[in-house]
């Protein structure tokens, strides 16, 4: 009796709110979700990424770190032997120095021999080593020249001024020969430009520096 009671009701008719809610979810089931859509810039975000070399700017970082950081150990070991000063005590036309005394031959020579075994190390060869070390003085004196027409001081600080013509002018010259991008450029300043100010005080309280800057 049980089991003819059991297929009765397995035959009854379905009741007209059982069978829309079953066509309702076999709609959903059957439905196909578009995708969310793609932002706008993400094609930009992906090529920007295609440019971007990580290994090439850590390899320049570390020339120019060696190009920054051997005229500083130089004279904390040599004192001021040696210690030329590139624009020879010379006076510009406002009556300031050229340069100033801070900028040495000793310090620009040992940059570039510095930077060229470093290229070596780093895998970009001796030439692309040398070239930044000298790049990297060049941008240096460059800005040495400005703070003198400012007024400021040998080794007085000046931010941004300090830091990116020392790493613009470099990178910028050794662009084509290394295949850097327009973005490794612009990351590779900024890069330069914090470690700069991180690693010079670092120094400073090492007593290596004579300034935190």
């Amino acid at each position: 009796m049980l089991f003819g009671i059991t297929r009765m009701f397995a035959h009854a008719p379905r009741s007209a709110l059982w069978r829309a809610r079953h066509r309702r979810q076999a709609r959903s089931a059957s439905r196909v979700w578009p995708l969310a859509p793609v932002p706008h810039f993400a094609p930009a975000i992906v090529e920007a990424m295609a440019q971007l070399h990580l290994w090439l700017i850590v390899q320049c970082m570390i020339l120019l770190a060696i190009a920054n950081g051997t005229p500083v150990i130089a004279k904390k070991i040599l004192g001021k032997w040696l210690a030329w000063p590139v624009d020879g005590g010379w006076l510009f036309f406002d009556g300031r120095p050229l340069l100033g005394r801070s900028k040495t031959f000793r310090g620009v020579i040992l940059a570039i021999v510095g930077s060229a075994i470093g290229g070596y190390l780093a895998g970009l060869g001796t030439g692309i080593g040398a070239l930044i070390g000298l790049n990297a003085m060049a941008g240096d004196m460059l800005a040495s020249f400005f703070k003198r027409r400012l007024g400021l001081a040998p080794s007085a600080e000046a931010p941004g001024l300090d830091q990116v013509p020392e790493s613009l002018l470099p990178l910028l010259t050794v662009k084509s020969l290394v295949g850097l991008s327009v973005l490794d450029i612009l990351i590779g300043v900024g890069v330069f430009w914090a470690g700069e100010l991180a690693v010079s005080r670092i120094l400073y309280i090492l007593r290596i520096r004579d300034r935190p800057y």
